[in-house]
């Protein structure tokens, strides 16, 4: 089925081979008593069979804003959960996903994997109310909150470049403006 809004699988595949996607990407945060915690689901992914932890997003669609696609994806992630945007919001971060593995330490920065397409993700901070929950059926399998430190040591858990995403988001809140080298 298509519409102005959505295209069938050979088109989109079509698409996806062809140009990078742009993504809008969630990265719930919140000051917890040992720092800052982030908020990520367990979820299947596309490209093996594990399950995998990362963050709430996906692609932006024709004539839909920013503010529009970021409440659409978390809403159709997460249930019983609420989050003030403003009528513009401007990202956190910029992070690349490439469908091939990049080497990160080819140009200093940490890059995300993802095998089905070339994407650039407008990554944004976000505080969430009510308490959160996967929807019933949808892709999040489970809901977490983890410390940065936690998230850092998740490793093959983690779906590939999500470090990365919290790292650099959780920075640039911070204020700094330093990369650390890649590892």
């Amino acid at each position: 089925m298509t519409s102005a809004h959505w295209l069938d699988d050979a088109t989109w595949e079509a698409v996806r081979r062809a140009v990078p996607i742009t993504c809008v990407d969630l990265l719930p945060l919140r000051e917890a008593g040992d720092g800052t915690e982030i908020a990520l689901v367990q979820r299947a992914t596309p490209f093996d069979a594990a399950l995998r932890w990362c963050h709430v997003g996906g692609r932006v669609r024709r004539d839909e804003t920013l503010r529009a696609a970021l409440l659409r994806h978390l809403h159709e992630t997460l249930a019983g959960v609420e989050v003030a945007l403003p009528a513009d919001p401007q990202p956190d971060h910029v992070m690349q996903w490439f469908p091939d593995v990049v080497d990160r330490a080819r140009d200093g920065v940490a890059y995300g994997w993802d095998p089905r397409q070339h994407a650039v993700a407008l990554c944004f901070a976000v505080e969430l109310t009510g308490e959160p929950a996967p929807v019933p059926g949808g892709e999040a399998l489970r809901f977490g909150w983890f410390t940065t430190e936690a998230v850092a040591g998740m490793g093959d858990e983690l779906w590939p470049g999500t470090a990365a995403v919290v790292e650099a988001v959780v920075r640039s809140r911070r204020g700094d403006t330093v990369r650390p080298a890649p590892q």
